[in-house]
């Protein structure tokens, strides 16, 4: 998930890990990440007018092909859903081109 990098990236990248307390909360942060995973249906992208998912080149930390899928399902419950997909991007799209999301409106 680090490359490619900038200083901007490699600075928060660094504090990922070191922001919670504890362990304990980083653990129970991911945990609340899958429940809502299996919890949360399709039929989420029904509640917004305009939607658009952004997808890196590649994706060290989410898989890549999960989430073009479930954007494409996305797109078959919401017209307003566009994806867009970078190029020379990993997990941090918005810090690696933050010119990119700037240009979403």
């Amino acid at each position: 998930m680090m490359r490619p990098t900038n200083a901007l990236k490699t600075h928060l990248c660094m504090s990922i890990f070191c922001v919670a307390r504890s362990y304990a909360t980083c653990v129970t942060n991911v945990q609340s990440i899958f429940a809502w995973q299996r919890a949360t249906g399709f039929e989420l992208y029904r509640n917004f007018p305009s939607l658009i998912v952004v997808v890196g080149a590649r994706d060290s930390s989410l898989n890549k092909r999960s989430m073009l899928a479930s954007a494409k399902q996305g797109q078959n419950l919401n017209s307003g859903l566009s994806i867009l997909q970078t190029e020379g991007t990993n997990h941090f799209i918005s810090l690696e081109q933050p010119d990119t999301i700037r240009a979403i409106h």
